[in-house]
């Protein structure tokens, strides 16, 4: 498969048993010449990969971004951020996170096994960019479409006196195992919070009792639950709201 002329007629030959492969040669491989173009040493290799029938590894493609979704507002101190898994091969993934869509200034996390990341250093009233990439024996991929967020400025006035009923999104979401409900009553009322499967069944109940005008707070433990997707709803008085989560373990 390969004869070189000079200096002293370096040749290698590859043999196909049918059950293996093999290839001999009468040099080393850092011999060969790396000027011309081709170099002997491209088109050597070349034919090993195409004898050998080597797949060979590209650079991973770029993540598709898909939580938190663009320009959202969220009101809370951390958020997950959700990214598809990414091929071929792809054993890491860089995250950024910053106030400037420059990202002059940027949060960097470049060790990430998972295609998600929680980040809890969130400040409110702010806007938020971020991006990923991923990576792999090759290298790094382009890096994603960049997302902003919102975070929300609370006033002292809304936070002792709620004006309206709310049910906000769980945060983290996507969660394992632990995560956090928050919702505002704006008057006292029987208040029911439970959290139902995909087929509808109840399989935690988190609040069943009068409350008092005022925003809460409830912590989830989803550890005894499967994976999967799974809605909480809110009831209080004339007011009812369904969200859907994800528990990812």
């Amino acid at each position: 498969i390969f004869r070189n002329q000079s200096p002293s007629y370096f040749c290698a030959v590859a043999y196909d048993a049918g059950t293996y492969k093999t290839i001999g040669a009468s040099f080393e491989f850092g011999g060969l010449t790396d000027g011309t173009s081709p170099s002997t040493k491209q088109e050597l290799m070349a034919k090993y990969i195409e004898f050998f029938e080597i797949d060979t590894l590209q650079l991973p493609s770029a993540p598709i971004l898909i939580s938190p979704a663009d320009s959202i507002s969220i009101d809370s101190t951390s958020a997950t951020f959700v990214w598809q898994l990414c091929q071929p091969e792809v054993t890491r993934y860089w995250l950024e996170i910053d106030t400037t869509d420059l990202f002059t200034s940027s949060f960097i996390d470049s060790a990430i096994v998972d295609t998600f990341y929680t980040y809890s250093n969130i400040e409110m009233g702010k806007n938020y960019w971020w991006r990923a990439k991923s990576g792999n024996s090759v290298g790094w991929s382009n890096f994603s479409e960049t997302r902003m967020f919102t975070t929300l400025l609370t006033s002292i006035e809304d936070e002792i006196f709620p004006v309206e009923y709310n049910l906000s999104q769980n945060y983290p979401n996507p969660f394992n195992p632990i995560t956090k409900i928050r919702y505002t009553i704006k008057e006292k009322a029987n208040v029911e919070l439970s959290v139902y499967d995909i087929l509808g069944r109840e399989v935690m109940q988190l609040v069943n009792k009068k409350q008092n005008a005022g925003k809460y707070e409830v912590q989830i433990n989803a550890d005894a639950l499967p994976s999967g997707i799974y809605f909480y709803q809110l009831s209080a008085g004339d007011f009812s709201s369904i969200k859907k989560m994800i528990l990812i373990k």
